[in-house]
């Protein structure tokens, strides 16, 4: 099953067959894109959980230039805990075993309380580079907060969010999107 927001634009042409190429690893649970703002900066490069703050964070958001990410991270195919679903591939068998999205989840959460429920089956959400989209976000719906979302979700996680990331250094900041080492302004 393909998650497309409808506020999304392709810019890679082999977009999907990187998508499907990520759902073929053994043990794929959600595979996600590259999502950019529209003037060109990074808007999602996977999702990171925070135990403090936020309950998560998108992988260099705004970053301006993805080739000085840290490590090279926006320039590989790798695991995180969630991706978003402006553009997400899940196989219909796990989106079925799991029972799909959590309704109570209103808007807000409910890409990433799937994801955690895939990585607590054992699955491993992938994040791709090479399915590269443009992400108008709230050109097409208006934007609405729902903290019962919220409540839900970080009561429903109280334990991941604490234990903290699988895929997060603990010595990384938990307060930047740009994988800075704890204690860093922001570049």
């Amino acid at each position: 099953l393909l998650f497309l927001n409808d506020d999304t634009e392709v810019v890679s042409p082999d977009w999907i067959e990187s998508l499907l190429a990520c759902a073929q690893i053994p043990g794929a649970g959600v595979v996600g894109a590259k999502l950019l703002y529209p003037q060109g900066d990074v808007q999602h490069g996977g999702i990171f959980l925070v135990n403090q703050g936020a309950w998560a964070r998108h992988a260099f958001r705004h970053l301006r230039h993805p080739e000085n990410s840290y490590q090279g991270l926006l320039g590989v195919i790798r695991n995180c805990s969630a991706v978003t679903f402006a553009c997400a591939l899940v196989s219909r068998r796990l989106f079925e075993e799991l029972g799909g999205l959590d309704e109570k989840l209103k808007v807000e959460c409910n890409d990433v309380d799937f994801c955690l429920r895939a990585l607590a089956r054992g699955k491993r959400n992938i994040w791709t580079p090479f399915a590269v989209l443009v992400h108008h976000e709230l050109v097409t719906r208006v934007k609405t907060h729902h903290p019962g979302d919220m409540a839900y979700f970080k009561n429903r996680w109280k334990k991941l969010l604490e234990q903290g990331d699988p895929y997060y250094n603990v010595n990384l900041s938990q307060d930047s999107d740009m994988y800075l080492p704890a204690g860093r302004l922001e570049p």
